[in-house]
C-alpha cells in the first residue's frame, strides 16, 4: 500500500493512477510513482497551513539550525543524490554535481537569512538571484 508522508506521519493514501519515471537518457522506465489524488493534496495542504503558524513562530535562529542539519545531510549524501539525478534526470554526473551544489549554494543562502533580514535588499548574493 502507498503511503504518504503528511503532518509527520505516514497516511494512507487514496491513489488509484500510477505514472512511470522515465531514465531520459536511455528512454527506459525506471519506477513507477503514483498519482496523488485530490484527497492526498487536500490532506497535505491542510497539514501544511497547520504548521505555518508554528513555523511561523520559530525564531530565525533556530529555523537557520535547522536548514544547517538539511545541508549537511544534503553534504553527507551528496554522491548518492547526484546519481539519482543522474537516473531519473539522464543528466551527466558533472551536470548532476553541478546541480546538487546550486541547490546547496540555496540552502546556504537560507541558512544566513537571519543576518539578512535586517530589511536591506542584497544585489547578486549568487548568479542572477538577489
Amino acid at each position: 500500500m502507498l503511503e504518504n508522508l503528511i503532518a509527520n506521519r505516514w497516511t494512507p493514501s487514496a491513489a488509484a493512477e500510477w505514472t512511470p519515471v522515465m531514465n531520459p537518457s536511455r528512454g527506459v522506465e525506471i519506477a513507477r510513482c503514483p498519482v496523488g489524488s485530490a484527497a492526498d493534496v487536500d490532506a497535505a495542504v491542510r497539514a501544511a497551513r497547520g504548521a505555518l503558524a508554528g513555523w511561523a513562530e520559530t525564531p530565525p535562529g533556530d529555523r537557520a539550525r535547522i536548514l544547517f542539519r538539511y545541508k549537511a545531510l544534503l553534504e553527507e549524501k551528496f554522491a548518492e543524490i547526484a546519481l539519482l539525478i543522474c537516473r531519473e534526470h539522464g543528466k551527466t554526473l558533472v551536470e548532476a554535481q553541478g546541480d546538487l551544489r546550486r541547490g546547496l549554494d540555496v540552502v546556504d543562502l537560507a541558512c544566513g537569512i537571519p543576518s539578512l533580514l535586517m530589511g536591506q535588499k542584497l544585489g547578486q548574493v549568487a548568479r542572477n538571484i538577489d
